[in-house]
């Protein structure tokens, strides 16, 4: 029973497709400068509201 929680927990830590296509997409924006720059949390906060 230990050895199947084991494996049912490995499986929960590894990230899914939605997951790894954010990634690749950050990855993307941080190659070219695409990514939108907020500096500080205001601003974060102001710009999920548009």
């Amino acid at each position: 029973m230990i050895e199947r929680l084991l494996v049912v927990n490995e499986r929960e830590n590894e990230p899914n497709a939605e997951t790894l296509a954010a990634f690749a997409e950050i990855d993307e924006m941080k190659r070219t400068g695409s990514g939108q720059k907020l500096h500080n949390l205001e601003d974060l906060w102001n710009s999920l509201e548009d």
